[in-house]
């Protein structure tokens, strides 16, 4: 839980899926998986997903062609998906299909922009009311769970003054 995957890459001759996560059991829960690759193989360069469970996580950006061509986040043979975002779409309970809006891709902050689709888009769990997220600030806020590692920060707020 609460897991940045991040910069991984398997080099020719060396595998062709799961340069992020390979995953035949188990679960994973509020990850962020970015701008992993696979030099042999595209399809499945974030998750190669077996078996086991993906729930509040981001699968964007990964392999090596930008934008993604077909499966290269996420290939899956079995498993399942719910509350990810992930390009392209896949099946399973709410899920989205729109950039995630990190801070700066470019400077690998991967943090979520106060725009961003996936703030609120979580599934609260048992067991989180008292979770702490990647950065240690509290999973539950506003009452939901962001997805990926990070929790959004809270909304800006201040006083406007127009002078005329």
């Amino acid at each position: 839980a609460n897991c940045l995957v991040a910069r991984n890459r398997i080099p020719a001759g060396k595998g062709t899926n799961g340069a992020g996560i390979y995953l035949s059991g188990g679960s994973v829960l509020n990850c962020t998986i970015v701008h992993n690759g696979c030099a042999d193989n595209e399809v499945g360069s974030g998750v190669y997903l077996t078996a086991g469970g993906m729930t509040n996580s981001i699968l964007y950006f990964n392999g090596l062609n930008s934008p993604a061509v077909t499966n290269q986040n996420i290939r899956m043979t079995g498993g399942l998906v719910s509350y990810c975002d992930t390009d392209p779409a896949v099946g399973g309970v709410s899920n989205l299909n729109a950039d995630p809006r990190f801070m700066s891709t470019n400077l690998f902050n991967y943090r979520l922009h106060r725009l961003s689709p996936c703030i609120n888009a979580g599934l609260l769990l048992p067991g989180m009311a008292k979770a702490l997220d990647l950065a240690g600030a509290s999973r539950v806020q506003y009452g939901a769970v962001d997805l990926g590692a990070y929790e959004a920060p809270p909304p800006v707020s201040g006083i406007l003054v127009q002078v005329r």
